[in-house]
């Protein structure tokens, strides 16, 4: 299991220790399938050769997995909830990534169909993995190649109450970016990627 997931599980784990309230869903736990689509992932040299700020060549990929995370609302305003969400996901194929995060969520409950919309703004870790089509200093082609990456991301979702302690996560969509961490560049004179992510689950109230 990628360390970004593993972090975001342990997290989720301590979250479940947090007390709970008497009349709200103070706690909750998801899981999810996951599918991230990430662009301008290093992947080779291109011919003008590398290393080198204009060297690399690159790749665009999805990667489909399964994901989680534990959200905590410490925040009651009527039909409204504001809290803390700790997240990961991991695609676990030839062309994939890991992703482990933090951030705030707002969400509320609406009397339409008992919708439960939320909006919310991450950031953590991404490291990416794929195969070489050519050699990178020690790395002949067809080696895998790791890259790290800070990430931010925005997510908006939909949430529906099955029963009182589970809901189905219909679909959740999310953009953002990836910062390389170590500051190396692709064809474009930019090595920061581009993520946009489409997740679909349950989650469990406690």
């Amino acid at each position: 299991m990628c360390r970004p997931l593993q972090f975001a599980l342990l997290a989720a784990a301590c979250g479940t220790a947090a007390p709970t309230h008497a009349h709200a869903q103070k706690v909750s736990i998801y899981g999810t399938f996951s599918y991230n689509q990430f662009s301008n992932v290093r992947n080779g040299c291109s011919s003008v050769g590398c290393p080198g700020n204009d060297g690399y060549s690159t790749i665009n990929f999805g990667a489909p997995g399964y994901g989680g995370g534990v959200t905590v609302n410490v925040l009651f305003l009527g039909p409204f909830r504001f809290g803390f969400d700790f997240r990961g996901a991991n695609g676990p194929g030839t062309n994939g990534g890991g992703i482990g995060m933090f951030g705030a969520r707002f969400s509320a409950k609406t009397p339409i169909l008992k919708l439960k919309p939320y909006i919310e703004g991450a950031g953590g870790y991404l490291a990416t993995h794929t195969n070489l089509v050519t050699s990178i200093l020690e790395l002949p082609a067809g080696t895998a190649s790791d890259d790290r990456f800070w990430v931010y991301e925005f997510f908006a979702g939909i949430d529906y109450p099955l029963m009182h302690f589970l809901d189905l996560r219909i679909v959740e969509f999310g953009a953002g970016q990836g910062l390389n961490v170590d500051g190396t560049h692709t064809t474009n004179g930019n090595y920061n990627i581009p993520i946009i992510s489409v997740n679909s689950g349950v989650v469990f109230h406690f």
